[in-house]
């Protein structure tokens, strides 16, 4: 029984080492941009901080505003070491009665090994 346990345990902490090791090291900024009839849009930009190209397809990029994904990629290209991707989305939000605020979350999701990582979130006033 306690070989059991011993090889369960070196297994659970081998797959813990190397989802670790395989995580992207990508970082995300948002930004709110106000447009001349006062509405606000959004950009977002993604870097990828490590030392190793991150091959495209391997990772996918979300915006979500109020909870409903508003602007994503996931045809992803390679994002060599220090590069950045610039994304826009087109959707322009204005106050009304129901909505005078925004909450937004930049999310990446990862294949193997699957993972979902908020990169940014934030909440705005219309």
């Amino acid at each position: 029984m306690k070989k059991i346990s011993i090889i369960t345990c070196l297994l659970l902490f081998t797959a813990g080492f190397a989802s670790a090791q395989n995580e992207l090291n990508i970082t995300g900024k948002v930004t709110v941009h106000e447009t001349d009839n006062d509405g606000k849009h959004f950009s977002y930009v993604i870097v990828n901080e490590g030392e190793e190209t991150i091959e495209g397809g391997t990772y996918r990029v979300y915006l979500k505003v109020n909870k409903k994904y508003i602007s994503f990629d996931r045809n992803t290209s390679d994002l060599e070491p220090g590069k950045a991707v610039r994304y826009e989305s087109n959707r322009v939000y204005h106050k009304d009665p129901k909505t005078d605020e925004l909450k937004y979350t930049l999310e990446l999701t990862q294949k193997k090994p699957k993972n979902r990582k908020k990169l940014e979130e934030g909440t705005i006033s219309l």
